[in-house]
């Protein structure tokens, strides 16, 4: 699979790509198109192939202390290759702040899975709409703060 990773700023073409990935591949409770995308706030980045965008994740700064992840999914075609550990470790590599945290469903296995073995922890669990989810954050490593000024810097 040739495929390439990129922080999507404001390319509409993208956030189609990216509101159409989520519609068809999440179970959110409203649909997105690209003006939402465009206008939500968040730094959202992305994995592209020849189909489009197969992946997505975006990262908003909540307060001064503490970012969220939020929209992280991949086509089901491109699952189980690693693209979401990619996408949420360029997340966690680009916070700037302390702390980061994401809000998963109960029934999402694999993407606890994935954010328990980068480091987060369990907070605590919420009701939302129909379902449960789980609220996990990490503090952010020196050593990731490291990176993301060295990315700053280039």
């Amino acid at each position: 699979m040739s495929s390439k990773f990129e922080l999507f700023t404001n390319n509409m073409v993208v956030a189609v790509g990216i509101a159409n990935l989520l519609n068809k591949n999440s179970n959110l409770p409203l649909k997105y198109t690209g003006n939402n995308i465009l206008l939500d706030g968040a730094k959202y980045f992305v994995e592209i192939a020849s189909q489009g965008v197969i992946g997505c994740i975006a990262l908003i700064m909540e307060n001064a202390n503490m970012s969220k992840t939020f929209h992280l999914c991949v086509h089901p075609d491109f699952r189980r290759k690693g693209i979401a550990r990619k996408l949420k470790i360029k997340a966690i590599e680009n916070c700037q702040t302390s702390y980061i945290f994401c809000t998963i469903r109960e029934d999402n296995i694999a993407s606890m899975r994935l954010s328990l073995s980068l480091g987060y922890i369990s907070v605590k669990k919420l009701c939302n709409y129909d379902h449960d989810v789980w609220v996990l954050g990490k503090r952010v490593e020196m050593r990731e703060s490291r990176r993301r000024s060295e990315i700053c810097r280039l």
